[in-house]
């Protein structure tokens, strides 16, 4: 992922919106007796299709400062997404819960990782 150091917000680059977005209600009912692996299945497909709220693909900048023990000032910027990850279209939209290896190739394959402990403290203050 590149992204310009001043810059507030970072797209995801997804693939351009499918012309049949399941709704995150119709995944759901879709999915409601399967057992993980199958959804996990799905989810991975359409997310990585693209089907997911456009919120979701616009990232937005945390920034921190920490001071080392020579007294120097080291600047971070890292670009997070908004919201859980979700399937759907802006109007109809539901966050999936996933198991790790089916959001680290979501992940993977965006290009993007998983937050550390001190990271998720930036994003929540």
């Amino acid at each position: 992922m590149q992204a310009c150091s001043n810059s507030k917000q970072f797209t995801l680059p997804v693939p351009a919106d499918a012309t049949q977005r399941i709704s995150g209600t119709d995944f759901y009912k879709t999915v409601a007796a399967w057992k993980w692996a199958a959804r996990d299945s799905l989810a991975v497909q359409e997310i990585l299709a693209g089907n997911m709220p456009s919120f979701l693909k616009k990232f937005v900048a945390v920034t921190s400062s920490v001071t080392d023990s020579m007294g120097i000032s080291h600047q971070a910027v890292f670009y997070v997404s908004p919201d859980y990850l979700a399937v759907g279209t802006d109007a109809d939209w539901a966050r999936i819960p996933l198991t790790p290896m089916a959001a680290q190739k979501i992940a993977d394959s965006f290009h993007c990782f998983f937050p550390t402990r001190k990271m998720v403290d930036l994003i929540y203050q």
